[in-house]
């Protein structure tokens, strides 16, 4: 397994997400996650914890209401 094979399976295990989630987060960016009740909607969680449900229209983050 070459370097770049390990890094895309490091990349996909639950451990590295959260890392890479709480990394987003604590830096002040959106981190966006599939709905899986909804498929077809995402959740747009931000920094400060607020869940916001929505979907993608244009490349701009659109929330439901």
């Amino acid at each position: 397994m070459d370097d770049l094979d390990k890094i895309i399976a490091e990349s996909q295990t639950a451990e590295s997400q959260a890392k890479t989630r709480a990394y987003v987060l604590r830096h002040g960016g959106v981190v966006y996650e599939a709905d899986p009740k909804y498929p077809g909607e995402i959740i747009a969680v931000s920094p400060n914890g607020t869940r916001r449900r929505g979907r993608i229209i244009n490349r701009n983050f659109v929330p439901l209401e």
